[in-house]
């Protein structure tokens, strides 16, 4: 394949990352609805790296970032991570490489410091306690038989 061809393929890639994209958008606002939340977290009673996501981006839409930092310190990462997921170049772009390795990593460093120290909320500010963000418990459909 010439090196248009190539251009074409990876230019085809950003409709399928929006859809996702949209997709997730949607499955969590279900889940939200619903009562679940998050749906490993109700499969198997641990917080997900995400837990925490949804209600940050509803209280920063609604103008509360201290409370939004407070549920995830990282919600402002996933317009950044979409915005570089929809570079048409991505595999030869090494910057755009390293911000989604960085992130991976920040994700991973902030659930293990969320599980190791459950009442994180003061990570970045002090909006409260927010005692249902990060924890281990029993799995929410266990809640489902009695």
């Amino acid at each position: 394949m010439g090196e248009r061809g190539a251009a074409d393929g990876r230019r085809g890639q950003t409709p399928e990352i929006l859809v996702v994209a949209a997709l997730v958008i949607l499955g969590a606002g279900f889940f939200h609805l619903v009562g679940v939340g998050c749906p490993i977290k109700f499969v198997t009673g641990v917080s997900c790296p995400g837990c925490g996501m949804t209600r940050a981006w509803l209280e920063a839409l609604q103008g509360n970032l201290d409370i939004a930092l407070a549920y995830h310190p990282l919600f402002w990462s996933v317009p950044v991570v979409l915005v570089l997921g929809c570079v048409p170049s991505l595999e030869t772009n090494r910057a755009a490489q390293v911000v989604l390795a960085a992130f991976i990593v920040a994700f991973i460093a902030l659930w293990a410091w969320r599980m190791a120290v459950p009442h994180d909320t003061a990570i970045l500010v002090d909006a409260g306690v927010f005692d249902d963000v990060v924890n281990i418990g029993v799995p929410g459909w266990m809640s489902l038989f009695g």
